[in-house]
């Protein structure tokens, strides 16, 4: 069959600079090399008896390729070397699994027409769906324009759906009522704050104390907390976390005195400095 395929080839008078080939209704079955054929840059090989497409392997610059009406059943050959296919049609043969279909094709990334129909893989599951996913860049499937509608519902369907592999078609539903995260620890400051507050607590209670009384157990520190309740706090006095380079009036200190955590907190989280915070209050009490 190779064999007749070159004769044949030798018959047409084919040369090696032919860019287009024509070998349409010529009986063939087997596709003979044409390694030869440098410039081949479009084939017709539709209404054969071929079962597969190979000999290819070495005219990595076709561009179309025109396979229909034959009996192919396996994408397993020289298409996998084929990198730049615009136009592939494989209309009326017999594939049957589309995982195979798109595994051997999807390398195919410049991919403009493609054209399975009257093929058993086009009855599957969500098949013009899955290929418009596939290929970005394809217009036209099966002879019908790929509209901006379709293309944008296979994305809906697949896009943070689809798992790694297609094929067994896993999926994994999108969040429409995210759960609510944690809030983070408490940082190095607010910590050093509590530990401070405890401390100077724990000192008036014993200064107050009688010499055979022990002093009371140290009460918990607030704590953050989502759902709501926000941050349970008490005022406290941040004079020790304030920069001795930042002088401030009396009117100032009793007012640096009075912030509460979630207000040095809150301005943390923005990237402020306490410093930041106290000038800012304190020009807004100048």
């Amino acid at each position: 069959d190779a064999a007749f395929c070159q004769g044949l080839l030798h018959s047409l008078g084919i040369k090696n600079d032919t860019a287009e080939v024509l070998l349409s209704r010529q009986g063939l079955e087997e596709l003979c090399d044409m390694s030869h054929l440098k410039c081949l840059e479009a084939l017709w090989i539709n209404n054969n008896k071929l079962k597969s497409i190979r000999g290819l392997d070495s005219n990595v610059q076709i561009k179309d390729l025109y396979a229909s009406s034959n009996l192919i059943d396996t994408l397993q050959g020289s298409l996998r070397h084929l990198k730049y296919v615009r136009i592939l049609s494989l209309n009326k043969n017999k594939l049957a699994d589309l995982d195979k279909v798109l595994a051997a094709i999807s390398h195919l990334t410049s991919l403009e027409e493609l054209d399975l129909s009257a093929n058993p893989v086009a009855n599957e599951l969500f098949y013009r769906e899955r290929i418009i996913y596939t290929f970005p860049n394809l217009l036209v499937l099966d002879r019908h324009m790929v509209t901006p509608t379709e293309r944008e519902s296979a994305r809906v369907h697949f896009e943070g759906k689809v798992s790694t592999n297609l094929s067994f078609m896993r999926t994994k539903s999108l969040w429409k009522n995210p759960p609510r995260q944690k809030i983070a620890s408490l940082s190095i400051l607010a910590k050093e704050m509590y530990r401070e507050i405890e401390q100077r607590k724990t000192r008036q209670h014993g200064d107050h104390a009688s010499p055979g009384q022990a002093a009371p157990a140290e009460p918990r520190p607030a704590t953050m907390h989502a759902g709501g309740g926000g941050v349970k706090h008490d005022t406290f006095k941040f004079k020790r976390f304030v920069s001795p380079s930042l002088s401030l009036t009396r009117p100032q200190l009793e007012l640096s005195s009075s912030l509460s955590l979630r207000t040095v907190s809150k301005k943390r989280a923005e990237g402020i400095t306490i410093d930041e915070v106290l000038r800012s209050c304190c020009q807004a009490l100048d």
